[in-house]
């Protein structure tokens, strides 16, 4: 029984690190996406600029 236990709290605390992780998966892919938007915004004006 207590063994049972035990591997139940075990799974708990790494569904807790996933859970953690994917939230800082997910700002940093957020990130990623507005630079990514903000470079093509970038691009998209320079191409303005040369007359393109």
């Amino acid at each position: 029984m207590k063994h049972s236990k035990f591997k139940i709290w075990m799974l708990k605390m790494e569904l807790r690190r996933l859970r953690r992780r994917r939230v800082e998966y997910e700002y940093y892919l957020k990130k990623t996406v507005e630079d990514i938007d903000q470079l093509e915004y970038i691009f998209d004006h320079l191409d303005l600029l040369n007359g393109k």
